[in-house]
């Protein structure tokens, strides 16, 4: 036999045996669809583990690991993870005290987005697997699924896995007629096993699930309400009445600690001078901070996460501050809403999920209720984020992202039974104008898959140089316990860091963060480690402790301490990397503290 035949051969029997295994899955999903949706999402995990390397979306979830594992900011493990509950810090404590060298922090989230995907995966089959279905599945797995494993985060994985938890109650509430009471709430039971799970990572992300969900679940269930829908709504009723005995379980184990209560009280304040950034110093606004004694420096400091100084900031200035003008109704401007906009609709990680939308309407809303349920679906979700950019601020990326994808997992729960894929023919001819319509969406549909996973691939790459000079920095950056590295986090790329870093390298790297810890117990603990009373003045009077992040900082804080104290410092780099982003180094006194010009400074400089 020649070689070609050999060739051909060999094709031919690749080709039957993938057909025989294909025939085989498709069956299994019909037999048995939880263990198809498991095999096939482990597949697919395993798939993007294998061709991509993931990282932190925001510097936020580097900073909880460090409290959960001890290591960085924390000083030993602790369970106060402020935005996810102390169920699931005891958790984390208990895992990272007794195997320190496991990224437990990670594991969990990853943990939690694979059984999201599987009930989401079965949630789409549940009523009868077919190609369309996993397909679509497929779809919103490389097109909204990717870029969340890609972009870890707390709060984006709490919003799949209360989603998914929602599709399988919607699920229960669609199956109402075809089952008893009893077997419904069986059916539940991994819905609110997600839902309560969502809770856990983040209680918003629960009560913004809710909200999208229950005006489609309205309409799915159709009016008046018969008794066949008694279960579901125990289900509910029960995943309520827990997620609210655990919320209360969380603010009751917070309120035994005054210093954690006091933090609480204090960031409600804080957040609005640098996250929400609805207060501003502008000439209008002047006599509100000469009301606390601030000057226009003082307002960039807190506005830069800059704040750790217990008298020129503390709570009752803040609040001052804050009651002192209508700063809300204030920045309610078109410019303002404009901003929000633009934002959304340049957000190129939201541009794969718009394209791949009207392929999965068109193939899923065969019936009235169906669109009803899309279109509220769609109305609540823009309600709920002009609210939150109304009330709080305009909602980032990890908020609006998981909001308006949610309506293609509704459209997975509706497919129709009578579409197919176009079949392609050969010789080609020209196609019927329904047709037509067909292949100009799966052609749209398949340029965002593809925009969507080379912007991913694009970032895994880009996320790999960062993490080597992140390496290069750590490693100038000495292990020592009687060192203290202040890092100013809004300008330190924390994300860098690998999700599947354990964070040992950390243990003797003592930080403190510029960042939503200040005034933590976390962060207390680590200034009277290094008994640091007030920090901007050991940060030019000690050598045990140094500067880490951009430059951007310290022209405020040089203008600080000089309005303050009364002293001239400079910045002295020890280390500068390949970017503005990776400096390290120390503040000196241009004139020593005690010289005549600087006692004669700080005596004409007023106290704040």
């Amino acid at each position: 036999m020649s070689g070609s035949q050999l060739i051909s051969a060999g094709a031919k029997a690749f080709q039957a045996q993938a057909v025989a295994l294909c025939k085989y899955l498709e069956a299994l999903a019909l037999r048995a669809p939880v263990t198809f949706a498991v095999a096939t999402v482990g597949f697919l995990f395993a798939a993007f583990f294998t061709l991509l390397e993931p990282s932190f979306q925001t510097n936020d979830d580097i900073q909880l690991a460090m409290i959960a594992s001890g290591t960085g900011i924390g000083l030993q493990p602790d369970e106060h993870l402020v935005f996810t509950s102390v169920v699931i810090g005891h958790s984390l404590k208990a895992l990272y005290s007794a195997w320190p060298s496991v990224a437990w922090y990670s594991l969990y989230l990853y943990a939690a987005q694979y059984l999201a995907q599987t009930a989401i995966l079965y949630c789409a089959i549940a009523a009868g697997y077919t190609r369309v279905r996993l397909v679509l599945y497929l779809l919103f797995f490389a097109t909204v699924g990717v870029f969340l494993l890609n972009n870890l985060q707390f709060t984006t994985t709490a919003s799949l896995a209360g989603q998914s938890g929602a599709l399988v109650l919607l699920l229960a509430l669609v199956r109402r007629a075809a089952a008893p009471p009893a077997q419904l709430l069986r059916r539940s039971v991994p819905g609110i096993g997600l839902l309560v799970l969502a809770s856990l990572m983040r209680l918003e992300c629960f009560y913004l699930t809710g909200i999208v969900s229950l005006s489609a679940a309205a309409c799915l269930v159709g009016w008046p309400l018969r008794r066949q829908v008694l279960g579901p709504a125990i289900a509910v009723a029960v995943c309520l009445a827990i997620v609210l005995a655990l919320a209360a379980y969380n603010d009751a184990y917070y309120a035994r600690d005054p210093e954690w209560q006091d933090f609480f009280s204090y960031n409600k304040l804080r957040v609005k001078f640098n996250d929400y950034e609805c207060i501003t110093y502008m000439p209008h606004t002047a006599h509100v901070f000469d009301a606390v004694d601030w000057s226009e420096n003082d307002y960039e400091m807190i506005a830069h996460w800059f704040y750790e100084d217990p008298v020129v900031y503390s709570e009752a200035r803040l609040r001052q501050a804050v009651d002192g003008h209508a700063w809300h109704s204030e920045r309610l401007t078109s410019s303002y809403w404009w901003s929000g906009a633009r934002e959304i609709l340049r957000d190129r990680s939201l541009w794969p999920a718009m394209l791949v939308f009207p392929l999965f309407v068109f193939f899923s809303l065969g019936s009235r209720p169906h669109r009803f349920a899309l279109l509220s679906c769609l109305a609540a979700a823009a309600v709920l984020l002009v609210s939150m950019a109304a009330l709080h601020k305009l909602p980032p990326n990890r908020v609006y992202f998981s909001v308006l994808t949610f309506p293609l997992l509704l459209l997975l729960l509706m497919v129709r039974e009578d579409v197919k894929l176009p079949a392609p023919k050969w010789p080609a001819k020209l196609p019927a104008r329904g047709d037509l319509a067909t292949c100009a969406l799966i052609l749209l549909a398949v340029l965002g898959l593809g925009l969507g996973l080379a912007r991913q691939y694009r970032g895994s790459r880009k996320m790999q140089l960062a993490r080597s000079e992140l390496h290069q920095l750590f490693a100038k950056l000495e292990p020592r316990d009687d060192r203290l590295y202040v890092v100013w986090a809004p300008g330190f790329p924390y994300q860098a860091v690998s999700p599947f870093d354990n964070l040992r390298s950390f243990a003797n790297r003592h930080q403190l963060v510029l960042g939503w810890p200040q005034r933590t117990p976390v962060s207390e603990a680590m200034l009277q480690k290094f008994h640091i009373a007030d920090l901007p003045v050991a940060l030019y009077a000690r050598g045990d402790v140094v500067m880490v992040g951009r430059r951007n900082i310290h022209p405020f804080y040089s203008k600080y301490v000089e309005e303050h104290h009364g002293v001239n410092v400079r910045f002295v780099a020890d280390h500068a990397g390949p970017s503005d982003y990776h400096l390290a180094g120390h503040f000196e006194a241009v004139e020593p503290p005690d010289s005549p010009r600087n006692a004669d400074r700080r005596a004409h400089t007023p106290t704040r």
